[in-house]
């Protein structure tokens, strides 16, 4: 039988049937403050009407444009707006899902060695 990973090692054994604001309800219906969130609900909570309409709308019109491919009105007119708020020499966007998406895709590019600096050393850790 199938199975997830032990690699990664579950909080609870909370089976999550919904979510409003900041609970979450399992299947027996028993209610749950979410403390964890996740990046998805940390600002609005768990379903949010605006939000909600805002994903059906946009869902209902495209799933996903890569922007490498196609461009979108929504990208855009998000790229104006950031624009519009952002100090001044700061103009360019590069929307990415993750650090690791931002590295691969710089690595090797002039701009990684001038947009990146090096990590400090660690300072060795005493064990007391």
């Amino acid at each position: 039988m199938a199975q997830l990973s032990q690699i990664l090692k579950k909080a609870t054994g909370v089976v999550a049937s919904r979510g409003e604001g900041v609970l979450l309800y399992d299947e027996d219906d028993r209610r749950y403050l979410d403390f964890t969130a996740g990046i998805g609900v940390t600002s609005t909570g768990h379903c949010h009407p605006r939000v909600v309409e805002a994903a059906q709308r946009q869902v209902g019109t495209l799933i996903h444009g890569q922007y490498t491919t196609v461009l979108h009105r929504p990208l855009l007119t998000l790229v104006e707006r950031l624009g519009d708020v952002l100090p001044p020499g700061l103009d360019r966007m590069f929307f990415a899902n993750s650090g690791s998406v931002v590295f691969v895709s710089y690595s090797g590019s002039p701009i990684m060695k001038t947009t990146f600096l090096p990590m400090p050393a660690l300072p060795a850790s005493s064990s007391r």
